[in-house]
């Protein structure tokens, strides 16, 4: 029951149903993913306990688990495995913001992962029929076959998990091919487009516009109108691999982006050829299509180095714009409150609730500059929340000429201020000077992460909300 459940975050939302993060009240802080479900996925009239039945008999290591699932007030609940690091979505968005591209050994565990994960769908006779990065969850691990360093900033193993089984569908020993569309119009297949019957093949067309897009960090296929996209996936037209690109990822993604369902290869055979040509312990960069044919080979600080300087900004973005939020929500509640005393006046429950929510707010702005205090004291950088301008250095106060010529010759002399008063002051000029730029230039970078974080948005929005063809 719901009771027994904290939620922590809402992760999204729809006509459908929401996705909570959330964890449980009784057993320790384990964290879950409650995936609320108003009606059916697949449409109505179908059976919205089709995701519950497909992941009760799925058991693989790189496909999210189901824990558990129960009704209430209506509504189903499914109890899912939480993925400690997002989806691929974002953190392929992230990479391309920082124009900081995949490894070659990143590349490989992720196509190894998610060909085993599709092969045993396949061999169950199931059709995911929505394979794309927002449904690529990533998660950390213990296990030495894990993926380094996939993540920005994170040093740890991770892996990746497909997930959100929700239009999916299990195939019976009489069904060669199903119609109805469903799916993402950027990672659709041609026969969906020609409105054709389709089977299993549909998600490896999906699975190799996956891989041109971790390998490029963009869509092979893009179109101004879902027409014209339709057209191009049709078509086949797409800017091939540059040839900087090691022969084995265009070899695979020639061989799953092809018109003809029968002609594509299969999950199987896209492990087989990553096992037989990936290259062990290389920490090769992908490169653009000016690079040579030999790809060059980063030392390790310096890959860390840029992974770290990621994350740094990635850090310094989310804590300023979560102050930024914490001040709007105050301002929000002050101006409520206003409203709620000159009705109800200044004792109700309502005021007296208001008042202890913006508490609540202001106690976490004093832990956060709490912290902050204390990061800075052990020399580790932080920019959450924003620090105060630094105190210029008290000056005398002004007198007048009549309070100044009843005062002695020497003491007058006394407090004329030396050459070296003047520097001084200089100093503590220059350095507000400097601060007041430091302070612009970080509020123009905030600036320019906000408008990449709304594009970003805006095109999860666009691959989540595009009309069906």
């Amino acid at each position: 029951m719901m009771k027994d459940f904290q939620v922590l975050q809402e992760l999204a939302s729809s006509g459908k149903g929401r996705v909570l993060k959330c964890r449980t009240r009784s057993r320790g802080k384990k964290l879950f993913v409650l995936k609320e479900r108003r009606s059916a996925e697949l449409g109505r009239g179908k059976n919205i306990l089709n995701e519950v039945k497909l992941l009760n008999a799925i058991h693989h290591p790189f496909i999210i688990k189901l824990y558990d699932h129960f009704w209430e007030n209506g509504k189903l609940y499914m109890k899912l495995e939480f993925a400690t690091h997002g989806d691929l979505s974002s953190e392929i968005q992230k990479r391309k913001r920082v124009k900081n591209k995949f490894t070659y050994t990143q590349v490989d565990s992720v196509i190894k992962q998610l060909s085993s994960a599709l092969l045993y769908l396949h061999e169950k006779r199931i059709i995911h029929r929505d394979v794309k990065s927002l449904n690529i969850f990533i998660s950390e691990t213990q296990d030495s076959n894990g993926i380094e360093q996939l993540i920005l900033g994170h040093k740890g193993r991770t892996v990746v998990k497909l997930g959100d089984l929700g239009v999916s569908r299990q195939q019976s020993a009489a069904t060669s091919a199903v119609e109805t569309f469903y799916g993402t119009p950027l990672y659709a297949s041609p026969e969906i487009c020609d409105n054709k019957p389709y089977g299993r093949a549909t998600d490896l067309w999906s699975f190799g516009v996956l891989i041109y897009e971790i390998l490029q960090l963009e869509h092979p296929f893009k179109g101004t109108s879902i027409l014209s996209l339709a057209k191009q996936i049709c078509a086949v037209k797409y800017s091939p691999l540059p040839e900087s690109i090691p022969s084995r990822y265009r070899e695979i993604v020639d061989g799953l982006i092809r018109f003809d369902p029968n002609e594509r290869i299969t999950a199987d055979q896209v492990g087989k050829v990553i096992n037989e040509n990936s290259e062990p312990g290389g920490e090769q960069f992908l490169q653009g299509e000016e690079a040579s044919v030999h790809t060059k080979v980063l030392p390790k600080p310096e890959i860390e180095e840029q992974e770290d300087e990621g994350f740094r900004i990635e850090e310094e973005l989310v804590c300023n714009a979560h102050v930024l939020r914490l001040h709007k929500d105050i301002r929000r509640l002050k101006v409520r409150l206003d409203n709620v005393v000159s009705w109800h006046g200044a004792h109700s429950k309502k005021a007296n609730c208001l008042r202890d929510e913006i508490r609540k707010i202001q106690r976490e702005l004093e832990d956060l500059r709490r912290s902050a205090k204390q990061k800075s004291k052990i020399g580790v950088a932080s920019t959450c929340p924003i620090p105060k301008l630094p105190q210029s250095p008290r000056r005398p106060p002004h007198r007048c000429s009549a309070q100044k010529d009843e005062r002695p010759h020497e003491e007058k002399q006394k407090h004329v201020d030396p050459p070296k008063q003047d520097n001084e002051t200089k100093e503590h000029e220059s350095k507000d000077l400097d601060y007041i730029a430091h302070m612009r230039e970080r509020s123009e970078r905030l600036a320019r992460r906000l408008k990449a974080q709304r594009e970003a948005r805006l095109l999860r929005k666009m691959q989540l909300e595009q009309p069906m063809i």
